[in-house]
């Protein structure tokens, strides 16, 4: 016995009209569930996102008319799905608890299928039962395409962690650099200095200098030890920083 499209018709159409005691009763299970925390901090609007969206491809797929109907019945469903992960992501549920949710929305879903199959007026088993597969594979692209969805957003996270620490070890290399050229440099000018001031304080040591050129190395002497004290106190202030004694 094949499925007749009335009967998969009438399924479609009582679950519309059922749609918000569907969408309450899965609310209620999802509270009830000591393990879904998340759910409480939302609003309802935010607790249903896409799932309406996903009932109606679902709903779209069962009146579907020919096998490409049904195969786009079916990609509406897994981007709805998809949408969904992103959302449950973004208002920070973790990946079992969405699992969970749409475990719980199948068990909603398929109870209406079973209070359904109990009116006399009911579709034929074979349309119930299509409808019964249809409905397990709504609940397992939706797990699939939630979790493909968190696995890229995991993915593209751990890339911005990344980026983000090569960033930070750049910074730091350019750091160190700019430190050790600061110091060669302070290297640099400290020899110089001691050379100048070794030279004046040679000139004046020696015996038969002319006056002018005494006071000419006196004043160079002065000049160098002034800037020798200077570079020094900079050195100081330098090392200072370098052990975070100062910003």
């Amino acid at each position: 016995m094949t499925a007749t499209s009335d009967g998969l018709h009438a399924i479609s159409a009582h679950l519309a009209a059922r749609r918000p005691e569907i969408l309450r009763a899965w609310h209620r299970l999802v509270d009830q569930d000591p393990q879904l925390t998340t759910a409480s901090s939302i609003s309802r609007a935010q607790f249903y996102d896409h799932i309406p969206q996903v009932l109606d491809a679902f709903q779209h797929r069962l009146r579907a008319q020919s096998a490409s109907d049904a195969e786009e019945a079916r990609t509406e469903q897994r981007k709805g799905a998809e949408e969904h992960g992103l959302h449950r992501w973004q208002q920070g549920y973790a990946q079992s608890e969405t699992m969970r949710e749409w475990a719980h929305l199948h068990l909603c879903l398929l109870d209406e299928l079973e209070d359904f199959s109990r009116d006399p007026g009911a579709s034929d088993p074979a349309s119930l039962r299509t409808a019964r597969r249809a409905l397990a594979r709504l609940c397992g692209d939706g797990v699939c395409e939630s979790a493909a969805r968190y696995a890229r957003l995991q993915q593209i996270e751990a890339a911005g962690r990344l980026r983000d620490l090569e960033i930070a070890m750049a910074q730091l290399q350019f750091g160190e650099r700019e430190r050790a050229q600061r110091w060669r440099e302070a290297a640099h000018d400290l020899r110089s200095t001691v050379g100048v001031v070794a030279n004046a304080a040679a000139v004046l040591d020696r015996s038969g200098v002319p006056e002018t050129a005494r006071t000419s190395m006196s004043q160079a002497l002065q000049r160098g030890t002034t800037s020798l004290r200077e570079l020094l106190e900079d050195l100081m202030d330098l090392a200072r920083l370098e052990a975070g004694q100062e910003k």
